[in-house]
């Protein structure tokens, strides 16, 4: 369901930084009834919880974007963890940040990451351009981490030029 901008429970979550609200909604989409959802396997429930992380609103806007816009380091972190489920690690101001998810289906896989990771916005945004726009340096330096796992494209090396600025203080 979602309201009239096309955002979803999971991109007003994202929006206001609420942890414990993306983590039940994590968790109805991975415990769903398979008589409520059409959902056979695990796999099913993962991509099922793969299309709430992508789902853009109005602004062409994933609750990952919203997340990074509002600068709630804890939940790009959160959803970073979540999503690769121990695929990519990475770490702020030396706290490890990876996820312990044993034998938990991957929701996407490296390319999927990087396709997540680089979606653009109405503005021609990804999450880690609008973090640096928004001089959300927290945010920008774990996206940064994240994408450079997944990347080494000259996309990564511009963008971590652009992050200097923005941590830089004026």
């Amino acid at each position: 369901a979602t309201d009239h901008m096309k955002d979803t429970a999971m991109h007003w979550a994202c929006y206001k930084g609420s942890i414990q609200v993306i983590g039940l909604l994590l968790y109805y989409y991975n415990n769903a009834d398979n008589n409520n959802m059409d959902v056979q396997t695990q796999q099913d429930k993962a991509n099922v919880a793969a299309s709430i992380f992508m789902m853009p609103d109005s602004y062409n806007q994933t609750p990952l974007h919203l997340a990074s816009l509002r600068g709630h380091t804890s939940t790009v972190r959160y959803l970073l963890t979540h999503v690769t489920a121990g695929t990519l690690t990475f770490s702020i101001n030396n706290n490890n940040c990876s996820s312990n998810a044993g034998s938990a289906t991957n929701i996407f896989n490296k390319h999927e990451i990087r396709h997540w990771l680089n979606i653009k916005d109405k503005n021609q945004r990804t999450p880690l351009e609008l973090a640096i726009h928004k001089k959300r340096p927290n945010v920008a330096i774990i996206l940064q981490k994240a994408e450079l796992q997944v990347s080494n494209t000259h996309h990564s090396q511009n963008n971590a030029q652009r992050l200097l600025c923005c941590i830089q203080p004026s």
